[in-house]
């Protein structure tokens, strides 16, 4: 699959890529019942630069009583790594997903969620795949 990285990912490739932790089985249910998804980026960049742009929003959310699911698990875990990170998406009425995919292997290496009903109004989910 690392080919695949940043290349129109299938729903079947995002399920493959997936970690076996309680937050990616949510995300893997949400795509198996039809979520929105969006490939992973084509850039990869530093775990660093995910971090410091991620402990920002993730302070921002606590600060205003935002539900979120597995933050801070994610944050650890970009702490520790050394890959270069591409970002995708899944979206549903209740949660949006982030997934960290590692740009060589092409498999998830954390992810998280925030609840959708405070995303941006104006974020146009269209272009994203059903």
């Amino acid at each position: 699959m690392g080919q695949t990285v940043g290349v129109n990912w299938t729903r079947e490739d995002f399920i493959a890529a997936l970690p076996q932790t309680p937050i990616a089985q949510r995300c893997r249910d949400a795509l198996r019942e039809g979520a929105q998804f969006r490939s992973p980026s084509t850039n990869a960049l530093p775990a660093s630069h995910f971090l410091s742009i991620y402990e920002r929003r993730a302070q921002h959310l606590a600060k205003r009583g935002v539900s979120t699911l597995g933050v801070g698990d994610a944050l650890a875990e970009l702490r520790v790594q050394a890959a270069e990170l591409r970002v995708a998406g899944v979206h549903t009425d209740q949660w949006n997903f982030v997934a960290f995919v590692d740009g060589k292997t092409a498999e998830v290496v954390t992810c998280f969620a925030v609840d959708a009903s405070v995303a941006n109004p104006e974020w146009d989910y269209s272009a994203w795949q059903s």
